[in-house]
């Protein structure tokens, strides 16, 4: 197998064939990702506020902007931007109208889901090619790596 701590020829060819496997894959989950990102007219940075506001239902402006240590201005814009595209929308407070709270929107629930659909498609199409032991084994190394074991 190995010769003095390097691999022979036919370990090369199986370790480059299954790192260029994973760049492929890599590659094409991150166009798919954008696709979906630019289909929304959103950015990366604004997956973590629709995420948060899923979770939190119900944030004031003045609460989300100090949960992701943003400028008001930022953070007007960006919440312009999300709420033009449907993602989130705005609610003045009945109390005072100086607070406006911002709620995540239908839309952008669609949009978590079509993220994580990304994902488990993925992921189906893995498992299909797999027996459950491979599958257990893949799963042992992936936890393994990240430390989710």
């Amino acid at each position: 197998m190995e010769q003095n701590g390097t691999l022979n020829p036919a370990q090369e060819i199986i370790t480059g064939t299954l790192e260029w496997q994973f760049r492929e894959f890599v590659i094409l989950m991150s166009q798919k990702r954008e696709n979906l990102l630019n289909s929304h007219g959103i950015t990366e940075s604004d997956i973590d506020i629709i995420r948060y506001l899923n979770m939190n239902e119900v944030k004031k402006m003045k609460d989300l902007g100090d949960a992701f240590s943003l400028k008001f201005s930022t953070l007007t814009s960006t919440v312009d931007r999300l709420e033009s595209n449907r993602l989130v929308k705005r609610k003045s407070s009945k109390e005072d109208r100086r607070v406006v709270f911002v709620v995540i929107a239908p839309r952008g629930r669609t949009f978590l889901q079509e993220l994580s659909n990304l994902y488990i498609d993925a992921t189906q199409k893995i498992k299909q090619q797999m027996t459950t032991e491979q599958e257990k084994m893949f799963y042992d190394s992936l936890a393994g790596i990240t430390g989710k074991a």
